[in-house]
């Protein structure tokens, strides 16, 4: 058996991953990230004590500040909605907690995601969870080959159900924990959070797609594609957020039926492994939507998906994941941009 180490964040998951290492009679220590947001290190503590392993907390806050806080609040000044998880992943939990794991003696790093490992033509890449509820593939989808050979996910066969049943069993301190939300350093609405971080965008106009002046908005980062309620505009139809320019400090608003688009143009590319300049793949605009075929061009460090079917609200700061044409597992993806030029 091997020496593992878990990412122990306090909740239900990681606590029931490190109780089946544990089953599978691995060697396992815990060990926690300290990024400064709410009582992780001390719930993660208990349950490292109640399941008698060692636990390490690594201060991981200027780090974290720098990698994933700042940009977050950047991109929304930009006019792009980003989400801080893809990027938290590979440089923070199987980046720089990884390497302090590798250096306190570990072979490998556990994590409580919904995900699993598969192996294809001699590479490894990230697999989807058999819950499809709960697969959180799409947020590993810029993880390293090094860095998966590296990781251990307990929960790939599991659904949730099970999971809560196992902890329940056993009693585990977090059994009855609710799930945390999705960005981990906010509790209520992001807004907030950007404004106690200094944000003080200026008004600016509502346009329509032919630059029609239609109203005054809030401030650019204060609203995000797709987005209906909130905008204070009486049309005479259902008015929604289409594009946000941040050069001219518009947030341009138009009918349901212009959210759609059959295009995605990407920056910021991560492919697990090399698939040529034009390849067949499934994409993902964002985390809840579905996955469509698509055509997929590379050029230097771009990325052009034109989809067989159109997509509602492909959001320039989202993540386009792109899955095998068995939607099995990640082949990689890119960040959404803006720039309509190819």
């Amino acid at each position: 058996m091997s020496n593992v180490f878990i990412a122990l964040s306090g909740g239900v998951d990681s606590a029931v991953a490190a109780h089946l290492l544990l089953q599978q009679g691995h060697s396992v220590s815990a060990i926690t990230m300290d990024n400064g947001c709410g009582n992780a290190t001390e719930e993660a503590a208990a349950v490292a004590e109640f399941l008698g392993i060692p636990h390490y907390v690594v201060d991981l806050k200027a780090e974290f500040t720098d990698l994933v806080t700042k940009p977050f609040v950047a991109e929304y000044c930009h006019g792009r909605t980003p989400n801080p998880c893809v990027f938290c992943n590979p440089q923070i939990k199987f980046g720089l907690l990884l390497q302090k794991a590798q250096e306190l003696g570990a072979e490998y790093l556990a994590t409580g995601h919904y995900v699993s490992k598969t192996h294809v033509d001699g590479h490894s890449f990230v697999a989807r969870a058999a819950d499809a509820a709960k697969d959180q593939s799409y947020f590993l989808y810029r993880l390293t080959e090094a860095q998966l050979n590296a990781s251990i996910f307990p929960l790939g066969d599991l659904s949730k159900e099970q999971v809560r049943e196992i902890a329940k069993s056993m009693q585990l301190p977090p059994a009855e924990k609710k799930d945390s939300q999705d960005v981990c350093f906010i509790s209520g609405d992001y807004r907030d959070y950007l404004r106690a971080h200094g944000v003080k965008p200026g008004k600016g106009d509502f346009v329509d797609s032919d630059g029609k002046k239609l109203g005054q908005h809030d401030g650019l980062p204060f609203y995000t594609i797709g987005q209906r309620r909130g905008l204070g505009l009486a049309l005479g139809y259902p008015a929604y957020v289409v594009q946000l320019n941040a050069v001219q400090n518009q947030v341009v608003v138009g009918r349901e039926e212009e959210l759609f688009a059959t295009t995605a143009i990407c920056e910021d590319v991560h492919l697990t492994v090399p698939q040529g300049e034009s390849f067949r793949a499934l994409a993902k605009v964002r985390y809840r939507s579905r996955t469509i075929p698509a055509t997929v061009e590379l050029r230097g460090d771009k990325m052009l998906v034109t989809l067989d079917a159109a997509e509602r609200s492909v959001t320039p700061g989202q993540s386009l994941v792109l899955y095998d044409e068995t939607d099995t597992y990640v082949l990689g993806g890119g960040v959404i941009t803006a720039d309509k030029n190819w």
